[in-house]
C-alpha cells in the first residue's frame, strides 16, 4: 500500500529544497500508541515496513542527539519544547497520516518550521488516504522522502576533509 504512495510524490516538495539537520531536527512518533495502532492489522503491509522504517530514524536520531517526541502541537507541549531546544526541524512519521500527521505537518509550516514528511514511514487505513496526505503535503508544506533520504542527510560521520558536502 505504501510503495504506490512513495513512488508517486517523494521528492516533489514543492520546490523546496531544505536539508535536515541534526542541530535544528526534532523526530515526532505520531499516535503509535495502542490504542490508535490496533486499528492496523500488525502482520500486513504497510504495518511492518513503517515499524522497520521508524525504528531506523529512531536509533538513528537517538545516535546524533536529535530529540525523538510522541505528540503533535495540541495538547502538548511541543511547540514550546521545540523552541526552548532551538529547533525548527520537524521529521514527521506514525500513522494516520490524513489526519494528525498532515495536520501537524501544516500546522509545523505555520510556525515557520520546516517540515520532512517521511511518507514511507507514515501509513494510514486506506493507500488512497496516505497518497493523498503525501501529495499534500509535498506540495504545500513539507518534503516528502523516503527513510532512506531523511537518512542519507543526516550522517553519522561528517564527510572525510577536503570533500564537497553534497547538498540535499
Amino acid at each position: 500500500m505504501m510503495r504506490k504512495s512513495v513512488a508517486a510524490v517523494t521528492g516533489a516538495a514543492g520546490g523546496i529544497g531544505w536539508t535536515a539537520d541534526p542541530s535544528r531536527a526534532v523526530l515526532l512518533i505520531h499516535d503509535l500508541q495502542n490504542h490508535f495502532a490496533d486499528a492496523f492489522a500488525r502482520d500486513v503491509p504497510p504495518i511492518p515496513e513503517l515499524v522497520t522504517n521508524i525504528i531506523a530514524l529512531r536509533s538513528h536520531c537517538a545516535t546524533l542527539g536529535i530529540p525523538v517526541v510522541y505528540g503533535d502541537f495540541q495538547q502538548t507541549p511541543l511547540a514550546r519544547v521545540m523552541a526552548d531546544l532551538g529547533r525548527d526541524q520537524l521529521i514527521i512519521t506514525g500513522i494516520y497520516a490524513h489526519l494528525g500527521c498532515l495536520m501537524t505537518a501544516r500546522e509545523a509550516f505555520m510556525r515557520d518550521i520546516e517540515v520532512f514528511f517521511v511518507a514511507d514511514a507514515t501509513a494510514d487505513l486506506s493507500a488512497d488516504h496516505h497518497l493523498s496526505a503525501t501529495t499534500y503535503a509535498a506540495g504545500r508544506c513539507t518534503m516528502a522522502l523516503t527513510t532512506d533520504r531523511v537518512l542519507s542527510m543526516l550522517p553519522l560521520a561528517p564527510p572525510p576533509a577536503g570533500r564537497p558536502v553534497a547538498a540535499g
